[in-house]
């Protein structure tokens, strides 16, 4: 039972760097109505952006999430202008928004590519001068566990009070309900898109931080992250934020107990059929809120 327990925590724990990768995804599908292909390139950049300010900072951890937050953010900014402003303003056509976005996830992982070539890297052990494994009511925790479950919980009551109490998070709201309207009422729309934006880029970098800590860092890490996000986007509903926190700790479960009863090598092909049979059961996703309008 208790090596259940275990897998349970664990699972929770990459959940949550799960779910601040989609909330993310979710935000600007909310406001935007298309999926964001290049998400996945932006926390791969943010993830090795992070990985070299660690030699300025050596190993405090708090100072290298703020670094990778900041180039996320500013980041899926540049992202915004260049690949989607234009269109989002000349034409809104969901299928060029969906192309570009693919084409700029791409770019960034080829550039990350061409800067790193073909060697690993990896992030330095942030936990050296602590106890690495805890013992919680008889279960033995990782700290980085912890500490990622702690700052996912952080970040995303961070962004539900931003979207709740303040007036960018109104704008936003009426955002992602109509466009139109919103501009009538003399919001600027850009600014409330590039704001959104930024905050989705934060969260990545957060997330691409916690990924180079559990694994090396590759150029490829953005694709692989691309189709997790997607994954827990769909199964939660596409724009429901709410929605993709739960199929994101869903998702996390999942995957660390099939890797626990089929391998590391076979737990993909488990997760894609879990998929499946999940929207064969509930095509509205979790929240019910899967838009006919999207890319």
């Amino acid at each position: 039972m208790g090596y259940y327990l275990q897998l349970l925590v664990n699972g929770i724990s990459m959940g949550a760097v799960y779910a601040i990768i989609a909330v993310g995804w979710a935000l600007i599908f909310s406001i935007l109505k298309f999926s964001n292909f290049a998400h996945g390139g932006t926390m791969v950049v943010a993830a090795y952006g992070g990985m070299l300010c660690t030699r300025i900072f050596g190993g405090n951890l708090w100072l290298t999430l703020i670094s990778a937050a900041l180039i996320g953010g500013v980041l899926n900014i540049a992202v915004e202008l260049v690949s989607f402003r234009r269109i989002r303003v000349k034409t809104n056509q969901l299928l060029l928004l969906f192309v570009s976005a693919i084409t700029m996830g791409l770019l960034l992982q080829n550039l990350v590519a061409i800067r790193f070539g073909g060697i690993f890297y990896s992030y330095p052990d942030f936990f050296a001068n602590t106890n690495r494994y805890i013992t919680i009511l008889g279960l033995s925790v990782d700290t980085a566990d912890l500490y990622m479950l702690l700052v996912a919980s952080i970040c995303i009551l961070a962004l539900i009070l931003i979207l709740k109490k303040t007036r960018l998070g109104v704008a936003v709201r009426a955002l992602s309900m109509d466009s139109r309207a919103t501009s009538l009422m003399g919001m600027n729309v850009n600014l409330i898109v590039l704001s959104t934006f930024f905050l989705a880029g934060a969260l990545a970098g957060v997330a691409g931080v916690f990924v180079g800590t559990r694994t090396v860092l590759s150029p490829t890490l953005g694709s692989t992250y691309t189709v997790k996000a997607f994954m827990v986007a769909v199964i939660g509903g596409l724009g429901s934020l709410n929605g993709a926190l739960y199929a994101a700790l869903m998702l996390g479960i999942l995957e660390t107990f099939l890797t626990s009863w089929i391998g590391s090598a076979l737990q993909p092909v488990g997760s894609f059929v879990f998929m499946m049979i999940f929207l064969l059961l509930f095509p509205n996703g979790l929240a019910g809120n899967f838009t006919s309008d999207k890319a």
